[in-house]
């Protein structure tokens, strides 16, 4: 179903282009935000902490996307997490409940359900991961989204708005495709790996170790999966999607790789998967390609082939794509 206006918050921020860029194919879009982008979109300067404000910057949409947060990257107490992005997540979807807005999609992340990037205190049960995995959130970022999606199920139960809750895993930049495709030849061992690797030209190095179970996907793929959850027909109330590339950084062995980071295999649900495909992601996003017609369109050797010899300038996590209010524009 397509929507004939729809207000984006977070719009933007490093994920919000491409998700205003997406949806602006198909529809009207209003950028709701701390700073204006350079769309040329109608734009309506806004912090999500001011349900008064928020509502009246809803007024007259069909769809919201609600991508404003604080990433867990930006140096902040943990209090503020936590409130920031729960209450103005809550705040988006009262506006939605007050004004009738039907239909509305958030980020939330698969930090919810408590995977890091290195070796994790709660370990995962079953590869892949999926919707239904048990979540143990780790930190007041993790955990404000899982209280998310709570907020999401006691709005959706009520009627008025049917919510999709996206969870994206690392959401990578274009610039910096060759930097961690470095860093992950590197980890593997592998002889075409660069220890010189020059980052001078890198803006924002990536100060992380690498995601432990390498997955990632690319922020064009996760704007076209936001618009798919806001044109899907007939959906239930709240639904819940992993999203994720079908492959992994550096094209590892998946389950070998895991294998070795925690020292066991956990059960292995889809054993074809990964005998079909090796490299196949240990988060499952069947979920979005049943329901939304979702997959991400690149592999690896794809992103690497079309955009690892540009120059770095920075990769953000999927928590900084998702947008910071950072209180500055996410």
């Amino acid at each position: 179903m397509k929507y004939n206006r729809i207000a984006i918050t977070g719009g933007s921020g490093r994920l919000g282009r491409f998700v205003v860029e997406a949806c602006a194919r198909h529809s009207a879009v209003t950028v709701l935000d701390l700073k204006p982008d350079d769309s040329g979109h109608p734009f309506v300067e806004l912090n999500v902490l001011d349900l008064k404000a928020v509502s009246r910057a809803l007024e007259g949409h069909d769809a919201v996307i609600h991508l404003a947060a604080i990433d867990d990257a930006i140096d902040a107490p943990q209090k503020t997490y936590f409130e920031t992005n729960v209450e103005g997540t809550f705040n988006v979807l009262q506006a939605c409940f007050d004004l009738g807005i039907k239909r509305a999609a958030i980020a939330s992340s698969t930090s919810a359900i408590g995977l890091g990037h290195e070796k994790p205190a709660y370990e995962p049960r079953y590869y892949p991961i999926d919707e239904a995995h048990p979540l143990n959130p780790h930190d007041a970022y993790s955990l404000s989204k899982q209280v998310c999606e709570v907020v999401a199920r006691s709005f959706a139960v009520r009627g008025v708005t049917r919510i999709a809750c996206l969870r994206p895993t690392l959401i990578v930049r274009h610039a910096v495709v060759a930097e961690l495709d470095n860093m992950a030849k590197l980890r593997a061992g592998d002889p075409a790996g660069d220890p010189n690797f020059d980052l001078s030209k890198v803006a924002e190095p990536f100060s992380e170790a690498l995601p432990m179970q390498r997955s990632y996907v690319m922020p064009e793929d996760v704007a076209r999966c936001f618009r798919l959850a806001i044109e899907a027909d007939d959906p239930p109330a709240l639904d819940i999607f992993i999203v994720a590339a079908g492959d992994t950084i550096g094209q590892i062995h998946s389950l070998p790789h895991i294998e070795r980071e925690l020292g066991h295999l956990a059960e292995v649900r889809k054993p074809d998967l990964y005998a079909n495909d090796p490299t196949a992601s240990l988060l499952d996003s069947s979920h979005a390609r049943d329901v939304l017609g979702w997959q991400a369109e690149s592999t690896w050797a794809d992103v690497v082939a079309k955009y690892g010899a540009l120059p770095g300038k920075g990769l953000t996590s999927h928590r900084d794509c998702a947008g910071r209010t950072r209180q500055r524009a996410p």
